[in-house]
């Protein structure tokens, strides 16, 4: 009885404990059961370090979609912003998503307060991230990974 006490245990803490839990971004919410997408800046594209202001949690709803949108109006999502840097993207009916090397356009002026994120993985889609000229969030622009054009914004609730 002893044995199968202790052997459950150890099965329990092995089992309940994965490296997979930890993304490494220090959120709150994290995206344990997602994947991460680490895509690199293309030539209009420039790497970027993301200010401190615009860490935090958004808890957003899409509304306005275009016709060939991915997204409906009134999807909710939470899109955050860690301290490393990722943006990790939570947008009801799909997995989560981790999304690294946050890049602003060139076609951008520099201070513009948007920043890109390449979701290759999941989506195929660019998150422009956008905050107002106080340091404010704004909203999330829906984009086509490659070239310009507009699915639609995620604002907050």
């Amino acid at each position: 009885m002893m044995k199968k006490l202790v052997l459950s245990l150890a099965l329990l803490a092995l089992f309940s404990c994965s490296g997979d839990d930890d993304q490494g971004g220090g959120s709150s919410s994290g995206c344990s059961s997602g994947q991460v997408c680490d895509a690199a800046a293309a030539s209009d594209e420039v790497p970027i370090d993301m200010p401190a202001f615009t860490v935090g949690v958004y808890e957003t709803v899409f509304d306005y979609a275009s016709d060939d949108s991915p997204f409906s109006n009134g999807t909710t999502a939470t899109f955050e912003i860690t301290e490393d840097e990722s943006l990790i993207v939570s947008i009801d009916g799909f997995d989560c998503v981790e999304v690294k090397n946050p890049y602003a356009k060139d076609y951008f002026t520099p201070g513009s307060n948007n920043f890109f994120y390449k979701d290759e993985c999941l989506h195929n889609l660019a998150f422009n991230v956008s905050f107002d000229t106080s340091d404010n969030f704004n909203e999330v622009n829906v984009q086509p990974l490659v070239g310009a054009g507009f699915f639609g914004q995620f604002k907050l609730q």
